[in-house]
């Protein structure tokens, strides 16, 4: 339905997002819980995530990972996502300097 609303190709299949399932979030590697009873969202929920958001859900451009993961990729670019990275290294160096 968000590819429908929003004009994104999607040519992918039942079958191709079942195939290319995994037990573990390639990005932050915590377990994937794929069986939650209601419909409670967890940090370990599977969301299916655009590689390259302007090609769409198209096969080889999808990948199941977190929902945490998925939140904090959400639509940051590399660079800001490196940025953020360095902020956080450059913190934790400085705290350890002050905190030997």
């Amino acid at each position: 339905n968000h590819a429908k609303v929003n004009n994104i190709p999607f040519t992918i299949t039942l079958d191709y997002i079942i195939s290319i399932a995994v037990d573990e979030c390639p990005i932050l590697k915590i377990p994937l819980s794929w069986c939650v009873q209601g419909k409670t969202i967890t940090d370990n929920s599977p969301t299916i995530d655009r590689i390259n958001p302007k090609l769409g859900y198209i096969p080889g451009n999808v990948a199941w990972i977190s929902n945490r993961a998925n939140r904090i990729k959400n639509d940051g670019t590399a660079e800001e996502h490196l940025a953020i990275y360095n902020f956080i290294s450059q913190c934790a160096t400085e705290k350890s300097q002050i905190n030997p």
